[in-house]
């Protein structure tokens, strides 16, 4: 391979301390990849600085310095502050979702991993890298403060964001604007995720808006029977932010918004 070739791949970052998981990262990355692999997470800035890197993967559980406070180190550097990261977790339960998402990662694979499912999800993180002129309008309206931050978090490198807290604040926001995305919560106060919905559905103006409503699990069946409007897409909470933004973009792609990653 000629040093050109080498030169145009996109580098990895793969953070573990185990020996035998490197190995296979570098088995199923090697052929595609320019691949660096270092054991603790308190080395990954320095590794960062000197090798201009596209994308860092590591596990959660590592000593000394753990892939959350190894997450905040890469971030708050001038070289890691707008590297995408995808957390490797044997731990399936919610909260270690949860909080991978709320650290800002983005996007998170559970132990064991396939080549298949590891490539699939590079590929799909580094299309949206790639494609980071998308600057859409997203109006997310959620009375849950904390919710609305990390929908922000996820998605204010790419899109122009609005929050608001209130389906007052949102026929407000919306008799005066046109957003590209609508993003909703159905778990809102005296019904309101399903009144605004109706509201925008019910809009001519609002047509070739997609409307996104989010809800939590348990929620899901009684949401999709009960609302007289039904939203262009229905996502469970949580969701990471590479899953939010394949189903934005898709959802942009459903209108004709012509913004396909490449």
């Amino acid at each position: 391979m000629s040093d050109l070739t080498k030169e145009s791949k996109n580098r990895i970052l793969i953070v573990d301390d185990d020996p035998e998981f490197l190995d296979l990262m570098r088995k199923y990355l090697d052929d595609d990849y320019i691949v660096g692999t270092i054991a603790y997470g308190k080395f990954a800035v320095d590794y960062i600085r000197e090798y201009p890197t596209d994308l860092v993967i590591m596990d959660v559980v590592m000593p000394t310095m753990d892939g959350f406070e190894t997450l905040k180190n890469i971030r708050e550097s001038k070289e890691g502050a707008e590297i995408p990261v995808i957390f490797i977790t044997g731990k399936s339960t919610r909260n270690t979702v949860l909080d991978s998402i709320n650290v800002g990662v983005d996007a998170y694979l559970l132990k064991p991993i396939t080549r298949q499912n590891l490539t699939a999800k590079i590929e799909d993180i580094l299309r949206i890298k790639n494609s980071m002129t998308l600057k859409k309008t997203i109006l997310t309206v959620d009375d849950d403060v904390t919710y609305l931050k990390i929908i922000n978090n996820s998605l204010k490198d790419v899109f122009n964001v609005i929050m608001l807290n209130s389906v007052a604040m949102a026929n407000s926001y919306l008799s005066n604007h046109k957003p590209d995305v609508v993003i909703l919560d159905y778990q809102m106060a005296e019904n309101g995720g399903t009144i605004l919905l109706n509201s925008i559905k019910s809009n001519p103006e609002f047509k070739e808006v997609p409307v996104i409503m989010m809800a939590g699990l348990d929620d899901k069946s009684i949401a999709t029977t009960d609302m007289k409007a039904k939203p262009n897409r229905f996502l469970i909470k949580p969701i990471s932010k590479l899953d939010l933004m394949r189903i934005i973009i898709s959802s942009l792609n459903d209108f004709g918004k012509n913004i396909r990653p490449e």
